[in-house]
């Protein structure tokens, strides 16, 4: 789909701007197939974004029917190739990730996993005839390492089915009276943003005409990790100087990054610590749901303390049907921008933005709105601070509080965010606010191996982070007295936790290593660990497969969080695999109410229970898999869930 920008409605906003996207619908059809999707189907409005609808998507002689997010195909679909050719599975932002099966015009069918639209991790390739011609481990499209695999895993017969095809294509003449009916409504918002527009740039001007000496204005920011802060965009991207208030004193703060069509920035402060927002998760929203902010509204005419005002959740989407907002009732004002907007447990459900200028809108419509407010959606949120590597745990609706104790909660992770002197040029010309952390180069380290043994793994993660990330050195080893070079973000800060895993498959970590002070940093192996040593307190065994392999648990490890379980499992192979591997410790993930799991890392050993050298290990999370009744991982749910 093209996307055209459109006029602002910021004229519509007593605080915030606001940007729209219109659509270019080249082919529409019916959606008959929505059944098949738990989404709802995607709307006929061209001016709408498909976000989180089932849909049908067509050029030409190609087609894609199947679920969307962002305007992208996300999650299950199918897409009919003009050769012939089909893809029924998994996609992530447009491109084939997860599970899936490919079917060439000539019969032949790779069945298996997938990573941004190359073949990677496990699969079967089968011919025409359902023989399996290749199997094992893929990697960029390409088979690099064969060993059998079981069809049962990834069967040729009963892998993702295409999904049905639409109906025929609608008429020329209805898709142009579509057409149509789309170009008129669109013509019509634009005359009327127009008329919005002029009064926005009437108000401005009469701003500016004040004199350029004037006080600061304010905003509203809450911690997401110790020294970040969220905010708006309107309100810390274009400030000479930008500063943090909080009971203990001021501080001067830096711009991160900033995002203006969904209204975010992040910003660094030195030394500002406490308290830590909860990101409540993206789906879980509800309309209706009371919705809590706290933030200076109007200072020096309010209270310098802060105001603690509630509402409700009105609408899951924003003006003009935006994803990128939530509407509210929660009373605010200027100066609340960029405050959290929380559930009834204290969880960030939307950052606030704006509210709707009743009188702009009366006298554009001839109607006055009421307790019409903005706040950025818990999707968008989630997205900008994954787009910056803030690594925040997603957590579940909670147990309601009682008022006082929410707006102790609230006022213990908000900040006053002040904005001072007009902007020396306009946002289009201006650079960039540098980052707080030091400039590039400067959080540059040298690794030196000094154990005795090679180093096949290291992870560098920022200490706020909630897992390892990736490894640093690919295809690389350091080898004993040999040195690597890493060099983190330095819109991370300076402060990394540093893993390395060595040949033997011990590990060892060094933690809070200040990577500004540093040049190097030594790993003697004198704080090697196993994994093994770590999590095998006392193994359990749950199941034993047909196969006759083991699957062990230690109770000790399992951890509870609502409805899902993370603990260690070890499983003991009957038979060694091709590549080595005899038993695997194995980081799980469960949830108990969706029955489905998960393996968040794991580590292959050549011995038995996670005995010898280590063969391969993966810390990336995989995706979750339905766990059937009569699977041998059932017997697995039921123990830890049971715990």
């Amino acid at each position: 789909m093209a996307q055209l920008a459109a006029a602002s409605l910021a004229g519509w906003l007593d605080f915030g701007p606001m940007k729209h996207l219109l659509r270019i619908l080249t082919l529409l059809l019916p959606l008959t197939a929505a059944a098949q999707s738990a989404l709802p189907p995607c709307p006929t409005d061209v001016s709408v974004r498909w976000h989180q609808c089932f849909g049908t998507l067509a050029d030409k002689s190609e087609r894609y029917v199947g679920e969307f997010r962002n305007d992208r195909y996300h999650g299950q679909g199918t897409y009919y190739f003009s050769s012939g050719a089909t893809y029924a599975g998994e996609f992530r932002d447009g491109l084939r990730h997860g599970r899936g099966a490919y079917t060439f015009a000539n019969g032949v069918r790779f069945v298996g996993e997938y990573q941004d639209g190359k073949r990677e991790g496990l699969g079967i390739e089968y011919g025409p005839d359902g023989s399996v011609t290749r199997s094992g481990q893929w990697s960029d499209g390409n088979l690099t390492q064969a060993f059998a695999l079981s069809t049962q895993r990834f069967p040729f017969s009963s892998s993702p089915r295409p999904t049905a095809a639409s109906p025929a294509d609608p008429s020329r003449a209805e898709r142009d009276r579509l057409l149509a009916e789309a170009q008129s409504e669109r013509q019509r918002r634009v005359q009327l943003e127009a008329q919005l527009e002029a009064e926005r740039k009437k108000r401005l001007e009469a701003e500016n005409r004040r004199g350029s000496e004037q006080a600061p204005s304010t905003g509203t920011g809450f911690l997401v990790a110790p020294g970040l802060l969220i905010t708006n965009h309107h309100v810390a991207a274009n400030c000479q100087r930008l500063d943090i208030v909080s009971p203990d004193g001021r501080r001067a703060a830096k711009l991160v990054d900033a995002d203006d069509l969904v209204d975010l920035a992040l910003v660094r402060v030195t030394g500002l610590s406490g308290p830590v927002a909860s990101i409540r998760r993206a789906g879980s929203i509800r309309l209706g749901e009371a919705a809590y902010a706290f933030g200076f509204p109007l200072t020096g005419l309010l209270s310098e303390g802060g105001n603690f005002t509630n509402g409700v959740v009105s609408s899951l989407r924003g003006m003009r049907d935006s994803v990128n907002q939530i509407q509210i009732t929660t009373p605010v004002q200027p100066g609340n921008s960029g405050g959290a907007l929380v559930d009834s447990a204290g969880s960030v459900i939307g950052v606030v933005a704006a509210k709707l200028n009743a009188a702009a809108v009366s006298r554009a419509t001839g109607d006055i709105p009421q307790n019409v407010n903005f706040a950025v959606s818990p999707q968008a949120l989630a997205d900008f601070l994954r787009k910056n590597a803030i690594a925040t745990r997603a957590v579940e609706r909670g147990a309601a509080l009682d008022t006082a104790q929410l707006a102790d909660t609230l006022r213990g992770f908000t900040h006053r965010v002040e904005c001072s002197g007009p902007p020396s040029a306009s946002p289009a010309q201006r650079a960039p606010e540098p980052s707080a952390a030091p400039a590039s180069g400067n959080t540059a380290v040298w690794l030196i191996n000094r154990s005795g043994e090679s180093i096949f793994r290291v992870f560098v993660s920022s200490t706020s982070a909630s897992s390892w990330g990736t490894d640093q050195l690919g295809s690389s080893v350091i080898a004993n007295g040999d040195r690597f070079k890493v060099e983190p973000a330095a819109a991370l800060g300076c402060v990394f936790d540093v893993r390395v895993e060595y040949k033997s498959g011990a590990f060892e970590e060094k933690r809070q290593q200040d990577f500004c002070v540093l040049d190097d940093l030594a790993f003697s192996g004198e704080g090697r660990r196993t994994a093994a040593s770590t999590t095998a307190a006392n193994w359990i065994l749950v199941a034993t497969s047909s196969a006759d392999n083991e699957f062990y648990v230690d109770p000790a490890s399992i951890q509870r969080d609502g409805d899902y379980r993370r603990f260690w499992r070890l499983l003991n192979l009957k038979v060694p695999l091709d590549s080595g591997a005899s038993s695997f410790l194995i980081f799980r993930e469960i949830d108990c109410r969706q029955r489905r799991g998960r393996n968040l890392q794991w580590t292959s050993f050549r011995g038995p229970k996670a005995s010898g050298e280590v063969a391969l290990s993966n810390t990336e999370s995989s995706a979750w898999e339905f766990i059937a009744p009569d699977a041998v991982t059932n017997t697995e749910l039921r123990y830890v869930c049971a715990r």
